[in-house]
């Protein structure tokens, strides 16, 4: 039967080959032109992303130029390492194809979503009729999985929404996120009764990563509402560290990760990046958010 959701592959393992890089990605661009036919393009963005023009878009090389954009920023900034396996990137023009393909080649239904990626295959899927926000946020993914095999999942979402909504410092050098449609749930959570306590800002360290993707939850539309805001808070905690001082989303990141062995839940790395614990940060952060 079909999955409403794509959930559990963002804890799935990616199973490297020992072919090389170049030869990964013939393999990819011949698959392609088999599927879609011996014309359909296929380029090279940013040394290992395969774009796919499944439909031949019109807007296909707008698609192609934001991959190479947010690929070349991030590569000068905090994700400098290339990738070593390849990520083959299927764009559609028409949301039906979207939806067709997905079933088909994953068995289950996209739903509402724009843009996934599929971590045990390496592949992003996008409805190009949607805008290239979720594509650039799906593109993060196998950055950090290059970066940080088993990043926790709410640091690995957080990150990642940060850039759904991008924009680009005038130098085109750096990027950063500015609110979105995440916003709302977010406010929404913090505002119910029921759920207040479990939007504190400390709540996030340490959090299982099935219980922040609700990995577990039968059923469909509740997890997609307790995704929706665990999501947002994720992305407004990352957000926020991005627009204090200097910037402390990358510091902190770093830490994060150079300690996890010893700080699992990040609480320490936090303390070294903000000077204050999570927990003290609550309200600051909250205040932020309440903002707008």
């Amino acid at each position: 039967s079909l999955a409403t959701r794509p959930i559990p592959d963002p804890l799935a393992p990616y199973l490297p080959t020992r072919l090389s890089l170049a030869t990964q990605i013939a393999l990819r661009v011949d698959e392609a032109r088999e599927r879609f036919g011996p014309d359909a393009r296929a380029q090279i963005e940013g040394g290992a992303f395969v774009v796919v023009d499944a439909e031949r878009a019109p807007f296909f090389e707008q698609y192609a130029s934001v991959v190479r954009h947010t690929v070349d920023t991030m590569a000068a900034g905090p994700f400098p390492d290339p990738l070593e396996e390849p990520v083959t990137v299927f764009v559609f023009r028409t949301p039906k194809a979207y939806v067709a393909f997905s079933r088909l080649r994953y068995a289950f239904d996209p739903g509402d979503d724009w843009a996934f990626y599929r971590r045990s295959r390496r592949e992003i899927v996008a409805d190009g009729t949607k805008g290239t926000g979720t594509l650039v946020h799906e593109l993060i993914h196998p950055m950090i999985q290059r970066s940080w095999e088993n990043a926790p999942a709410w640091i690995n979402e957080g990150v990642a929404s940060v850039f759904e909504a991008p924009v680009w410092t005038p130098d085109g050098k750096t990027m950063h996120g500015v609110r979105n449609w995440r916003y709302d749930g977010l406010i929404a959570a913090m505002s119910s009764p029921e759920r207040s306590g479990q939007t504190r800002l400390d709540a996030l360290f340490g959090m299982d990563d099935r219980v922040f993707l609700d990995a577990d939850e039968k059923d469909a539309d509740i997890r997609r509402d307790v995704q929706l805001w665990r999501y947002g808070m994720a992305r407004y905690v990352c957000q926020w560290l991005d627009r204090m001082g200097p910037g402390l989303l990358w510091p902190f990141y770093a830490a994060f990760r150079a300690g996890y062995a010893e700080d699992p839940t990040g609480t320490a790395a936090f303390i070294r990046t903000v000077g204050i614990a999570p927990a003290d940060a609550d309200a600051a952060w909250k205040a932020y958010v309440r903002s707008g």
